[in-house]
């Protein structure tokens, strides 16, 4: 049995399974409006289209997954009502579901709240601003604190104002189990040092 602890970044949607648009006017709100805050008391469904078939995008094209990216934003949770299904039971203080419209399929966003300080920055490699010496632009190498994800399934950490969500093993294990189609998760660390692995 592999007892390794895992966290992925969360990436949306593989190819080459379908993209969404919002209209222009809501794209600034969903490129910038999520960093952890609750978005219910204030939210109004957010229009979205099916992308057209443009060269050099591929991703527009293909079926509909469990999963879709929009506006190119891969960090936005947008997921089918299936998706919700095997997921929401093990998501209850991690964030918040908020309703989107869709002539096409009945995707809905989940707006990640859950922050946990669970990156150990000693131990991994960030990349500064050059203007702001205290803001992180980027992640080298990421080294997460073990005790700080026990219990934890998805989550955004505080660097980067917030702005990345990452998830963990178990919820990898939830898509797997239950065939969910077209998640885009990418590995950033691995606990090599698990006893008993």
């Amino acid at each position: 049995k592999d007892a390794r602890m895992k966290v992925f970044e969360y990436w949306g949607s593989r190819e080459p399974y379908a993209e969404y648009l919002t209209a222009p006017e809501a794209q600034s709100l969903w490129r910038r409006a999520f960093h952890g805050e609750s978005m219910l008391a204030h939210w109004a469904p957010i229009e979205l289209q099916r992308a057209l078939d443009k060269p050099g995008e591929p991703r527009s094209k293909g079926p509909v997954a469990d999963v879709t990216t929009v506006n190119s934003v891969i960090k936005n949770c947008v997921w089918s009502p299936r998706a919700r299904g095997v997921l929401e039971p093990h998501l209850g203080h991690c964030g918040e579901f908020l309703p989107l419209n869709c002539s096409e399929a009945a995707w809905v966003l989940f707006n990640v709240t859950r922050i946990i300080d669970a990156l150990d920055v000693s131990k991994s490699k960030l990349v500064y601003s050059k203007s702001e010496p205290s803001k992180v632009m980027a992640f080298d190498e990421m080294v997460f604190k073990p005790e700080a994800l026990a219990d934890e399934i998805i989550f955004r950490i505080p660097q980067r104002g917030s702005s990345d969500v990452f998830v963990t093993d178990t919820f990898v294990r939830l898509v797997e189990a239950h065939g969910l189609v077209g998640f885009h998760l990418k590995p950033v660390w691995s606990d090599e040092a698990t006893p008993g692995g």
